[in-house]
């Protein structure tokens, strides 16, 4: 279709209409620009068709580049049919999940995770990383049927808590998922064995060794390294990890004193208390005999002449060579 024939048409007309019946000169230059044009349009329009094509064909479309890979690793599942040292002590549905350490079991009693900790949870304000525990919790676990495990004796200490809970370990019926070992080994949990719940310790402590030596979850955070000699001040009035080497140790009034600097007025400090002292002999490790060794240590931070650990259990103590390390059991 000639698109511009209506205007040459209405140019001609009104030229064809002067007096003299003579198209003029500047009109005649019109017409002729008019028609050429049109001659041109079509031509135009393949060139334009053209570059579109061209486009198309070299160029990927949006919708279809590729996703960049996800960095983030796959979770490891550890499964347990069966916890050493411990007894089932039941089985239910998990009708609550009350936060990351708590659930309810057949709207009947509560019973608590053992030997884990979530270093920002707060029980009316938790951080991010409790609060996505407890989501996965929730989605993992409610309405599930879970194993519980405790301690063959219901008198001893470690059973339930002041409050009365269950403290347990955990396993998923259908496929025997270990909840504190994915915990764990998935970077979402330190271990924190009590006194008193001591018979998974060296398990959980093997897998956070590797979760922190891939740098997974909570070990990625800078916030949540080990602790130095050093820096362990920082981890006053918190539960915390130290690392380093031993330089002296000394005993006062029937108790064991290891030093990691050159002042034990302010340095970091381990306090060994003589029932503690003696659960390592009765393993044939002589305290005295390790200075100078490397060791990773764990507990509540305070604040005596420095940072200060009272080491509660043997278990929270590793000398450490070559990884992995050497667990005082």
């Amino acid at each position: 279709m000639n698109c511009f024939a209506p205007v040459a048409g209405l140019v001609e007309q009104a030229v064809k209409n002067n007096s003299e019946n003579k198209m003029t000169k500047s009109a005649q230059e019109y017409l002729l620009a008019c028609r050429n044009i049109c001659t041109l349009l079509p031509i135009m329009r393949i060139l334009f068709t053209l570059v579109i094509f061209i486009s198309c064909l070299f160029s990927t479309p949006a919708i279809a580049q590729e996703e960049p890979q996800s960095t983030q690793k796959p979770l490891i599942h550890p499964q347990k049919t069966q916890i050493h040292g411990l007894t089932q002590s039941g089985l239910g549905t998990v009708t609550k999940v009350i936060d990351p350490l708590r659930l309810e079991i057949d709207h009947k009693h509560i019973v608590q995770l053992t030997s884990i900790d979530f270093p920002d949870f707060d029980i009316y304000d938790s951080g991010p990383l409790s609060v996505h525990a407890h989501e996965m919790m929730i989605d993992m676990l409610l309405n599930k049927q879970v194993r519980y495990y405790q301690k063959q004796d219901k008198k001893a200490n470690g059973y339930t808590n002041r409050m009365g809970y269950k403290l347990v370990h955990l396993v998923r019926r259908d496929d025997n998922l270990w909840i504190q070992g994915f915990f764990v080994a998935n970077g979402i949990a330190r271990v924190r064995p009590s006194i008193n719940n001591t018979e998974t310790a060296e398990e959980l402590m093997a897998l956070e060794n590797a979760a922190r030596e891939e740098k997974t979850g909570l070990w990625a955070d800078p916030a949540y390294a080990v602790l130095t000699p050093q820096t362990a001040e920082q981890a006053i009035g918190h539960w915390g990890i130290i690392e380093g080497q031993i330089k002296t140790i000394g005993t006062a009034q029937n108790k064991i004193y290891m030093n990691f600097g050159d002042n034990w007025r302010n340095d970091f400090t381990i306090g060994i208390e003589s029932q503690v002292r003696r659960a390592f002999s009765k393993r044939g490790i002589d305290l005295l005999s390790i200075s100078g060794k490397n060791i990773r240590v764990r507990g509540w931070v305070e604040n005596y002449n420095g940072p200060y650990v009272n080491l509660m259990a043997p278990i929270w103590l590793e000398i450490i060579h070559n990884e992995p390390s050497e667990m005082l059991p």
